[in-house]
């Protein structure tokens, strides 16, 4: 079925798969999203989340280890920014990235170092429209398959900060917005640093 969250569950291989339910409002999509993700964070046992087909749109999502993500051929994700308050500024921030797999201005996600983030995910197939399609922070083992992404509209698709063994393999990058007149150039996939410059939703002090 489509219309409701199910479970299905192999003993042998121990991963637990769900189905996202029928798309509807942003805020449905984004919370069922959201609920699933969340049975990863406190365990180590692999979770898998399938997008049957239609068109999901989506607030930004945390993406936990041990995390795969499978989208139809025919599946479309499309973002629609949202703003998170920051303690540091003390007011509310856009969030430009559709999957980040750390909390943004969250403090104690912003303590992770070397490679010690959320890792081994896996996202594979569908259409994307998003600002920025992924930001990860400190993570390994991430890997993007046969993603089309749209119409990007952030400075990038890809923020990579600080991570290793990141492949992104066989994605089309279709479409950009340029930044401004002073800036004539979109780069798809940035390698980074890590630091509060370089991942705007990341916190320091």
């Amino acid at each position: 079925r489509e219309d409701v969250l199910y479970i299905v569950e192999d003993n042998d291989i121990n991963i637990t798969t769900f189905y996202m339910p029928k798309p509807s409002t942003i805020s449905d999509n984004t919370s069922n999203l959201q609920t699933l993700l969340d049975l990863a964070k406190d365990g180590d046992k692999p979770i898998t989340i399938i997008f049957p087909s239609g068109e999901y749109q989506l607030n930004h999502c945390v993406i936990y280890s041990n995390t795969t993500i499978l989208l139809n051929k025919d599946t479309v994700l499309k973002h629609v920014v949202d703003k998170v308050y920051d303690p540091v500024s003390k007011s509310d921030k856009s969030i430009s990235s559709l999957f980040l797999n750390a909390k943004p201005f969250d403090e104690q996600d912003s303590a992770i170092t070397k490679y010690n983030g959320r890792s081994n995910i896996t996202i594979k197939g569908g259409k994307v429209y998003a600002y920025c399609f992924f930001t990860m922070v400190h993570g390994e083992n991430i890997l993007i398959e046969n993603v089309k992404i749209l119409d990007s509209r952030a400075d990038h698709s890809f923020q990579i900060g600080a991570c290793k063994n990141v492949t992104i393999k066989n994605c089309e990058f279709i479409g950009a917005k340029l930044q401004g007149d002073d800036r004539k150039y979109v780069e798809f996939i940035q390698l980074d640093q890590m630091s509060q410059k370089a991942i705007p939703s990341w916190t320091e002090g």
